[in-house]
């Protein structure tokens, strides 16, 4: 007379399997953490996810432009004061050897779904090998996850 329905067990659909300060790694589900807001994916729509290193250039390009501009004032204060002349090469030469020796970087995760969406979530310097962590295992599921698609 009354139709039963199953329900879905909702603590197996949502059973934790790896956590840290970047996300969360659920059966079915990643949550990344993105300025304290959490973003929800589902694993079936997520097609590869990386870390991305960039190299950071904005602080070098600026202390090559203070290291040319200290060589110019070097240059005009030069016929004035004598000793200007020696610390401002100085100066300039070790601003210069600074700015390219100098390397910083910013890490992000990348996340490609199927639907072609991209999507970047910066992370800290410091929380780099927790990201490592995390984006491992979720390929790892991602992998077994294609090998089952591939199969059916």
């Amino acid at each position: 007379m009354f139709n039963k329905f199953s329900q879905t067990n909702l603590e197996s659909e949502y059973q934790l399997e790896y956590y840290n300060a970047i996300g969360l790694l659920f059966k079915n589900q990643l949550f990344l953490n993105k300025n304290n807001n959490l973003l929800e994916f589902n694993i079936q729509e997520i097609k590869s996810v990386s870390l991305k290193k960039e190299r950071d250039l904005t602080n070098n390009y600026l202390l090559f432009a203070v290291a040319c501009l200290l060589f110019v004032l070097s240059l005009s204060l030069s016929a004035k004061i004598a000793w200007a002349n020696n610390i401002g090469f100085g100066l300039a030469a070790g601003l210069l050897l600074y700015a390219i020796l100098k390397r910083t970087f910013s890490y992000s995760i990348v996340l490609f779904t199927n639907y072609s969406h991209i999507f970047s979530i910066p992370v800290n310097p410091q929380d780099q090998e927790e990201a490592c962590k995390l984006l491992d295992r979720t390929k790892r599921k991602l992998k077994v996850q294609n090998k089952f698609m591939l199969a059916s």
